[in-house]
């Protein structure tokens, strides 16, 4: 749905909470703000449950002042747009989901909580944040509430479950990258009419990204030493061909148009980038969340693509 591009900038705004970075090594000095508490730090945790709950309470209080009351209400109803922009929004949800999940599960291990608990913790309140929405759309007469955007949220939610509660670590994590489309400049109203729009808007440029942390996979031994731990391998899914959903063009002539691409790359994990500088360490930890231009190949009907940087 359209309105979805637009708040995947206010679910942004939300995971930029500074607290993150990589937990499972301090190199911070015992009394540094940004180093992780071994025992549970009750200051840090009511610091923690009020952000999130200032954010939810300010988030959706937003939504519903700025985008939503001025429409008129109908009755609950549910809308399938499953089939929409390649699924393309799907990935965003999950995407969205992960990253709130793993930055407030990386918040309370910062305040001293069992990875497992923090974990079990940031997930269910990742989900809370991103879901509510569908309860505004089901009220819309524009939209509805989508029953696959719920299920691609939990995913999201389920994958940071997954590395904390299997690894204690993020061995699997989504990322996100953009490059300027040339489909946005003919239909600004649907892609954008900024930079800044299109990044949230134009799902032709957007690209998402499985980015896998090749040395934790490998087996202790030589090679494993010598592998870098910032290096990792990542495979990525985008599309183009992408213009508008089926309320604004019948589904043959977008059908006909729209085309998947897949990537294979190479990826920076950030995370595993230590400086012993805490409030470097922690940006870096929030700035993984995008993927930044390395060699890639590309995959689609049309062919494969060699990329430099991509």
């Amino acid at each position: 749905m359209i309105s979805n591009q637009y708040r995947k900038l206010i679910y942004l705004i939300l995971i930029l909470i500074p607290i993150s970075g990589n937990s499972q090594t301090v190199y911070r000095k015992p009394d540094s703000f940004f180093a992780s508490d071994t025992i549970l730090n009750k200051k840090k945790v009511y610091f923690c449950s009020a952000t999130a709950g200032l954010a939810l309470i300010g988030t959706y209080t937003g939504l519903g002042a700025i985008w939503y009351s001025g429409e008129e209400k109908s009755p609950f109803h549910f809308f399938n747009d499953s089939q929409e922009w390649l699924q393309m929004d799907k990935v965003g949800h999950a995407y969205s989901a992960y990253q709130v999940s793993r930055i407030m599960s990386q918040a309370f291990v910062w305040s001293g909580v069992k990875y497992k608990t923090a974990t079990l913790l940031g997930s269910g309140i990742g989900w809370l944040m991103i879901s509510p929405v569908e309860i505004f759309d089901g009220f819309s007469p524009k939209y509805g509430a989508s029953a696959t955007d719920l299920v691609a949220n939990a995913s999201g939610s389920a994958l940071n479950l997954l590395n904390g509660l299997v690894w204690q670590e993020q061995r699997l994590q989504l990322k996100f990258s953009f490059h300027p489309s040339g489909y946005a400049q003919f239909h600004t109203a649907q892609l954008g009419s900024s930079p800044i729009e299109q990044i949230f808007k134009d799902y032709n440029g957007q690209t998402y990204w499985m980015s896998v942390r090749v040395h934790s996979f490998l087996p202790e031994g030589h090679l494993k030493k010598k592998y870098p731990r910032w290096l990792n391998l990542a495979v990525g899914y985008g599309g183009e061909g992408m213009t508008g959903g089926y309320f604004i063009e019948p589904w043959g002539a977008i059908h006909s148009r729209e085309y998947r691409q897949f990537y294979l790359g190479l990826d920076i994990d950030l995370s595993n980038i230590k400086t012993r500088i805490g409030f470097l360490d922690a940006a870096l930890g929030v700035l993984n969340m995008v993927r930044i231009p390395m060699p890639a190949l590309e995959f689609s009907k049309k062919g494969v693509k060699a990329y430099g940087f991509f």
